[in-house]
This record gives C-alpha cells, structure tokens and sequence, in this order.
C-alpha cells in the first residue's frame, strides 16, 4: 500500500517542488542560498546514513513532502565532496533523455533544480555557485556529445511499448473482423469483438517486450575489481539504465537488517565515506527473504562484502542492480535476475497464446 500510494503521489511532489523553488526566490530572493541549502541536506542526509548505519524511518516515509529526495541525497550525494558539483551533476543535466527518465522521481534532478538557482542568480547579477552549461559541457563530454535515439528509447521502454504494440495489433484484428463480417466471411469474421484475442495480445506484447531488452540490459562482461570508484560511476556512465555497466565492488553492507530488508530494500554498500544504492530485483528470488533470513543479505549489515552487478543511472539516481553479493568465507548470495526476466517473458508469451486458442 505504501508502494502504491507513494507511486500515485511522484507527480504531484515534482509540481509541488517547482512551486515551491519559485515561491521561495519570490520570497527570498536569494538564490546561492537555496544552492547551499540543497547541498548542506546532502551532507546531513549522508552524515546521519553513515552513524545510524540505515536511514531514519522518517526520511523514507516523507520522502515526498521533503525538500530534497533521499535516494538523489544517498546516491550520487554522497560524492559530492570527492568529486565536487560540477562533476556529480554533470551526467543528470546533459542526458538527452532525462524528462523521460523522472517518472519515479518524488523530485526534480538535484543538478538542474541547482543550475535554475544559478540563472536566477545571474540574471538578477546575484553571487552563486559559478555554474554554467560549458562547465558541465567538460565535465560530461561523452554525454554531451550522445543524442537522443528513438530505438534506444523504445528499447529502455520495452514492456510498455510491448503492452502498446500488442493492444494495437489486437485492436486492428478486431477493425478486420468487424469489416469482414459484413462480407459473411465466416473465415475470419470471429475476429471481431473477441475478447482473447485482445488478452492474449496484450500478455504477448509484454511478455516480448521483456525480452527485447534482457541481453542489453544484463551484459555478461566479467568485471574486473574497481579500485577507483569515482572515476569509474563518473566518467561514461551509461545515458540510459538498460546500458547498465558491469561492476566490482568490495565495501561495507549498511542498512536496516532483519524483516525491514527481506525484500533486499534499505541496502548500501559502503565505499569509505560514500554509499552506494543496493537494488535487488529478481522476478523469482524475493521469497527466500523470508525463507530463510540467516542466510540472506538482510541479516549481513555491518559486514565486508564483495558486490557484482551493473550500474544504473537514472533522473539523478545512482543505484547498482545486484547480480551477486558475498560475505567473505560464505557461498554467493546469487539473484538470476536475466534467467528469471526471460523466463517471465516467455511464460507470459505462452499464457497469451493459450488465451488466444482457447477462445472467448
């Protein structure tokens, strides 16, 4: 419920943020002070993460009536003094793709909410933080250069576009059938208004719209161990998160243990003084949470760990898609995460083409 609800409320808090950046500069017309202000709950977001060990309830559960998003102040935030603005927010800004990309975002990108301070400031010739677009230009080059591509866009939207392209196929049978009918063609005529026929092309469509971005999306690169982490999440991070790039990791498991992670929710690698956003997403893993919690991740916190995965980016987030997690002197904890995608897509193809013979 709180998932569902959540969900329902991400545009409004986005709106409700906008109104609200502009409200205040009405009101208080500075804006390296707003900047600061972003930045500072950043620091404190981070700083209270790294001596609780696991966020406070009350950051997750008001995350939409906060000022600034947990996941964007975690994840990349907690960079920001080793990498510095410029080069934290570079990669959010100039993504040709990143309206697309905010649809599960409470917030607005941390870094354009800071350059649209920095164009007041400068048009009513107020300090602030000194950035410009030519600065994010150097600091993202290979974002910069990259342009927006239709299929790659289709690709990263494939379950949806799936779920579109097997109701339209569905719903133009139905046209055919219907024009038939009138011509007595007994044929082809109980097309029309078949009810299967529209089930079973909307299951077929999501189902091959699973599978036409697996292989894209869980590359089989072996990875090799990252020593330098900035530069690496920094510099080429993929401009869509179906391009996800095979990682290495060895830090510190932190978050909150026991049911509160069962799902793999509330999970951080610890690199030093930076954490990174754990996400376990695997159709068919989720049950042995509650199987059997001893030997799953959410009984780990506070444990050196060596995590694979691959990276994903997204409207200002950070987050590592995990494929493997393992305590030291302890078997893999493994999610199948690319078996079990493709499994599911093609058990929802079969279910409907099953619908489909069978009849309405």
């Amino acid at each position: 419920l709180f998932w569902l609800l959540r969900k329902l409320g991400l545009w409004l808090s986005r709106v409700r943020g906008e109104y609200c950046d502009r409200t205040a500069l009405a009101i208080f017309p500075y804006p390296d002070r707003y900047q600061q202000m972003l930045l500072t709950l950043t620091r404190h977001i981070n700083d209270d993460l790294g001596r609780r060990g696991h966020l406070h309830p009350l950051l997750v559960s008001l995350d939409l009536l906060l000022p600034l998003s947990f996941q964007q102040a975690t994840c990349p935030g907690s960079f920001l003094e080793q990498v510095g603005l410029p080069r934290l927010i570079a990669k959010d800004c100039l993504n040709p793709y990143r309206s697309w990309l905010t649809a599960n975002n409470s917030h607005g990108i941390l870094g354009e909410r800071c350059l649209g301070f920095e164009r007041w400031a400068h048009r009513w010739r107020l300090p602030g933080l000194g950035l410009t677009m030519e600065q994010m230009a150097m600091e993202g080059a290979s974002t910069a250069s990259s342009r927006m591509s239709v299929w790659d866009l289709a690709v990263q939207n494939g379950p949806l576009l799936g779920l579109v392209t097997g109701g339209s196929i569905a719903l133009g049978l139905w046209f055919l059938g219907g024009l038939v009918n009138r011509l007595n063609w007994q044929q082809i005529s109980w097309l029309y208004q078949d009810d299967s026929i529209l089930q079973g092309g909307l299951l077929i469509g999501l189902g091959m719209g699973l599978l036409l971005r697996v292989n894209r999306q869980f590359p089989e690169k072996n990875p090799g161990r990252v020593a330098e982490v900035e530069s690496r999440l920094f510099q080429g991070s993929p401009v869509l998160p179906v391009d996800g790039e095979p990682l290495l990791l060895e830090g510190i498991l932190v978050g909150k243990g026991g049911s509160a992670s069962c799902l793999g929710q509330n999970l951080y690698l610890k690199l030093g003084g930076k954490f990174l956003t754990l996400k376990f997403t695997s159709p068919v893993d989720w049950w042995r949470g509650f199987r059997n919690q001893k030997r799953h991740p959410a009984s780990w916190p506070g444990r050196p760990v060596t995590v694979q995965g691959w990276q994903r980016r997204a409207g200002g987030r950070l987050w590592v898609e995990v494929a493997s997690i393992q305590v030291a002197g302890h078997l893999p904890y493994r999610l199948h995460t690319p078996q079990g995608i493709t499994g599911l897509g093609i058990g929802i193809c079969l279910w409907g083409i099953w619908i489909i013979f069978a009849g309405g």
